[in-house]
């Protein structure tokens, strides 16, 4: 039986072996001897051990007894003299009618990220804005261990952390170069999934649909030019009804309403002339929405128009008709990134710098496409 967030290997355990001289026995330090994941660890520490084999379980409480390991008085060993607290930063490219928080995607890292730093005994502290120097401010005022930063550029991942003197870990940051570890997406492997498998379904041209082409969304749009081209280059499909068009929906519901009008008359000149488009909308909430306002417009989807999403949020299965979409796992990506920031906070030796982790993506078919 696997470890929650650990390789599934067993690894001999080391018995008698004491604290290092350089102070208090630290859960990575753990991990390393049990051959576990930190949060395996922590998990053990915690009795969070449903998922945990019972052999994992008896080598970390014999490495915690023969190591020296003391939890501290907040439930969690930290850094000496840290103060415990870990800072999520939110930088929103787009406006939302309520709050970040109501968009399933940030909800779910937002609050996935909550939990496993708590497990770990860090308190966090969210904080969302679209100034940079409001959040530059916020966080030299505020006695952090390290921060996480969500959907920023890298190059103001950077500026953070040297500004801060303290660990610094991405998700989700745009740009090609940066020093600051970041836990990503194979987002050009997702464009190029989810554009081959429309149009092998017999779609074209496809709409790809984002608030903008900028970041992340323009990677994944590169990957869906990707599999278009493959698809030229061995005639696979005629130029016209497999063409791949940008389509920039703007950053707030108004716009995005004003976009769908003028598509949908796109949309209904394809159809009387013979083609199957299909929308491939960036974000899966982009695509519900587009999915009702076309409906609304007597459209028939599937046989009609095609729509597809990405991230494969909560309601993406739940609507009628299902959608198809891309699949990250969220839940991993905001593991690896407190997993990352822990060891930077607790480890005594620098982290390799610039470090990237891209997670795989799984293309989902459900009822909103259809084969021609």
């Amino acid at each position: 039986m696997d470890e929650v967030m650990g390789t599934g290997n067993d690894v001999k355990q080391e018995k008698g072996r004491e604290a290092p001289s350089g102070g208090r026995v630290t859960i990575r330090e753990l991990a390393e001897a049990a051959g576990v994941s930190t949060a395996t660890v922590s998990n053990v520490i915690h009795g969070k051990t449903k998922r945990v084999s019972p052999e994992t379980i008896r080598r970390v409480q014999e490495l915690i007894q023969t190591m020296g390991y003391v939890r501290g008085g907040s439930g969690e060993e930290k850094r000496p003299g840290g103060s415990g607290l870990v800072a999520l930063l939110a930088n929103p490219h787009k406006t939302y009618e309520e709050a970040i928080g109501a968009d399933p995607f940030y909800g779910k890292i937002i609050g996935m990220t909550e939990q496993y730093l708590r497990e770990k005994g860090y308190c966090m502290i969210f904080y969302a804005s679209s100034d940079m120097d409001d959040i530059f401010r916020m966080v030299t005022e505020r006695e952090v261990e390290g921060v996480i930063t969500l959907s920023f550029h890298k190059n103001d991942c950077d500026k953070i952390a040297g500004l801060l003197k303290r660990p610094v870990v991405s998700i989700d940051a745009s740009g090609y170069q940066g020093k600051v570890p970041n836990i990503g997406l194979d987002d050009w492997q997702g464009g190029r999934l989810m554009t081959d498998y429309l149009l092998e379904c017999g779609y074209g041209p496809v709409y790809v649909c984002a608030g903008r082409d900028h970041g992340v969304d323009h990677i994944r749009y590169l990957g869906c030019q990707g599999a278009w081209k493959e698809r030229m280059k061995k005639g696979d499909t005629a130029e016209a009804n497999g063409r791949v068009h940008f389509i920039s929906l703007g950053m707030n519901r108004e716009k995005r309403r004003d976009t769908f009008e003028s598509l949908v008359r796109r949309v209904k000149t394809n159809i009387r002339e013979g083609f199957r488009p299909a929308l491939f909308c960036l974000s899966d909430l982009y695509a519900l929405e587009a999915m009702n306002y076309f409906r609304d417009q007597g459209i028939k989807i599937p046989q009609d128009l095609g729509i597809a999403g990405f991230d494969d949020i909560l309601y993406a299965s739940l609507s009628s008709p299902g959608l198809t979409t891309v699949r990250q796992d969220m839940k991993r990506k905001a593991a690896l990134a407190v997993d990352t920031l822990a060891d930077m906070v607790e480890s005594r030796e620098p982290m390799e710098w610039g470090r990237e982790i891209l997670l795989p993506v799984k293309l989902v078919v459900r009822g909103s496409t259809a084969e021609g």
